[in-house]
C-alpha cells in the first residue's frame, strides 16, 4: 500500500504459511499496519499513530504473515523470527475461534518473544493481542494468557462494543468501532489492499490502537535516549487511561484498566526520563451547597499539583471540563431537578493523575416565587384582594376559612383549606404574622 510503503521495515518479512519470503498481502493485515503506522503529513488517507513521516521519524512494520485467503500457520515460527530480528512489539489481531483452546507451543513463543524481543529500544519484547469477537467472557485464547496485554473493544462513546470480548484477564480497551454494515464510518478506517481505505470494525482494529502507542512511546523514548523496560513499557500504557466504566457498570473490572489514552502514556514516559513524577489521583470528593442551578465541589489538595481538570456532564451526557488552581470548584448554569456526574484529575508539569471516580449529585427542583415558610401580616380576618387562593386537591371542591380570628388575643390568622365537609385541614398552609 503506498501510504504504508515508507515505513517498512527494511528485511521486509516472511510468509510463514506458505514458508516463502513472498508476501501475500491480505486486507486485514493491511488495515491494523495502516493504524499503527501509515505516513503521516502526506495529504494521503489516514495517518497511523506512529507512522511518521516514511523516512526515518517513524516505526518500521515486519510482516510476519499467518493468514492466507484459505490457510493460516506459523504463529509461534513468526514470533521467535520477530524476536530474532529486532521486534520490539509483537501485534496479533487474531485468536483461536473457541473458549479454553490454546496450542502450548504459541504460548512459549509468546514467552520467547517477551524474554528476547525489544530489538535496541526497549529491554524485554511486550506481546500485544486482541480479546476476540465472540461478545462473550471466559477463557480466549492467546488473549487472556498472562503474558500478553489483552485488549477488548469500545465504540465512538466509550461502551464496549456488542461483539468484544470481556473478562478480567483484558488488560486494556481501545476504540474499535461498532458497525451496522459493511463500510460503515462508525467503524476504524485505515488501508487496506488495493490502495484504498475501508471502514471495518473488531478487537483485531482496537488491538493496533494500543500496539500503535506503545510504537510511538518507544520511538519517543528512543529520541530521548531512554531504554525502559517492557514492564514499564506495559505500565504506561494500562495506568494511563480513561476511565470508561461510567458507561460500562455492567462490565465492570472486566474491560481492563480502562480505555486507551496516549496523551496520559506519553506524558508519564517523559517523567520518567526527566526525573519528574505526576501528581497523585485526588481524593476526598465532596458536593455541597446545592441549589436548583449550581453546586458547590472540592476535593483534597494534592501534594504538587499546580492545577485541577473538573469534568462534569447531566448523568450519561457529554462531559465539560474546566481547569481551576484550587482545589474547589463553583458549577454554575446547571438544570434543576437533574443527576450531574463529575470527576477531576490533578495536573503538573509532568502529567495529569487518572480521573478519580465519578460522583453524583441532583440540584433541587426549581424555587417558587417565595421562600418558605412565608408570612405575611394580614389586618382583616378575610382574604385581601390581590391574594389568590389555589387548589390543593384532585377533583375536590376546596374552600378556605380563617381560625382564630380574635386577632386581639395575640394568635395569627391561620388560613387552612377545608375539603367539601371535612373539617379543616391541619396543615397551616398561610400562618400570617
Amino acid at each position: 500500500h503506498p501510504d504504508l510503503s515508507g515505513n517498512i521495515w527494511s528485511g521486509v518479512g516472511y510468509n510463514f504459511v506458505d514458508n516463502s519470503s513472498t508476501l501475500d498481502p491480505q486486507p486485514h493485515g493491511t488495515h491494523v499496519g495502516g493504524t499503527i503506522a501509515a505516513e503521516t503529513n502526506n495529504s494521503t488517507g489516514v495517518s497511523g499513530i506512529a507512522g511518521g513521516t516514511g523516512s526515518n521519524d517513524g516505526v518500521r512494520l515486519m510482516s510476519c504473515q499467518v493468514f492466507t485467503d484459505n490457510n493460516s500457520g506459523g504463529f509461534d515460527q513468526a514470533m521467535i523470527y520477530a524476536a530474532d530480528n529486532g521486534a520490539a512489539i509483537s501485534q496479533n489481531s487474531w485468536g483461536y475461534t473457541s473458549v479454553n483452546v490454546y496450542e502450548q507451543s504459541v504460548l512459549d513463543a509468546i514467552d520467547y518473544f517477551n524474554a528476547n524481543g525489544g530489538g535496541t529500544v526497549m529491554n524485554g519484547g511486550i506481546t500485544i493481542f486482541a480479546a476476540g469477537n465472540d461478545d462473550a467472557t471466559g477463557n480466549w485464547y492467546p488473549g487472556c494468557y498472562s503474558g500478553v496485554l489483552g485488549v477488548a473493544a469500545t465504540n465512538n462513546k466509550d461502551v464496549r462494543s456488542y461483539y468484544s470480548n470481556y473478562g478480567t484477564w483484558v488488560d486494556i480497551s481501545a476504540p474499535g468501532g461498532e458497525q451496522s454494515f459493511a463500510n460503515d464510518p462508525k467503524g476504524i478506517l485505515s488501508t487496506v489492499t488495493g490502495s484504498s481505505y475501508e471502514f471495518y470494525q473488531g478487537t483485531s482494529m482496537a488491538c493496533p490502537h494500543v500496539s500503535g502507542v506503545a510504537a510511538l512511546l518507544l520511538s519517543n523514548a528512543a529520541r530521548h535516549n531512554f531504554k525502559p523496560t517492557s514492564s514499564q513499557l506495559r505500565d504506561l500504557l494500562v495506568n494511563n487511561v480513561d476511565n470508561h466504566y461510567d458507561v460500562n457498570s455492567s462490565y465492570t473490572g472486566q474491560l481492563g484498566s480502562g480505555r486507551l489514552n496516549a496523551n496520559l502514556a506519553m506524558q508519564a514516559l517523559q517523567s520518567l526520563y526527566s526525573g519528574g513524577t505526576p501528581p497523585a489521583t485526588p481524593t476526598g470528593l465532596s458536593s455541597s451547597g446545592i441549589t436548583s442551578s449550581s453546586a458547590s465541589l472540592s476535593w483534597n489538595a494534592v501534594s504538587g499539583a499546580t492545577s485541577y481538570d473538573v469534568q462534569i456532564r447531566p448523568q450519561g451526557g457529554t462531559y465539560s471540563t474546566y481547569s481551576v488552581t484550587t482545589n474547589s470548584y463553583t458549577a454554575t448554569g446547571l438544570t434543576a431537578s437533574t443527576t450531574y456526574e463529575w470527576s477531576v484529575r490533578a495536573v503538573n508539569t509532568y502529567g495529569t493523575s487518572a480521573y478519580a471516580a465519578t460522583q453524583t449529585f441532583t440540584t433541587q427542583a426549581p424555587q417558587s416565587g417565595v421562600t418558605l415558610p412565608y408570612s405575611q401580616t394580614f389586618n382583616t380576618s378575610t382574604i385581601p384582594t390581590g391574594w389568590t387562593t389555589q387548589n390543593v386537591g384532585s377533583g375536590i371542591t376546596e374552600r378556605w376559612t380563617v381560625s382564630n380570628t380574635n386577632k386581639a388575643g395575640g394568635s395569627a390568622y391561620e388560613m387552612k383549606c377545608t375539603y367539601q365537609n371535612l373539617n379543616p385541614g391541619t396543615t397551616r398552609l398561610i400562618t400570617p404574622a
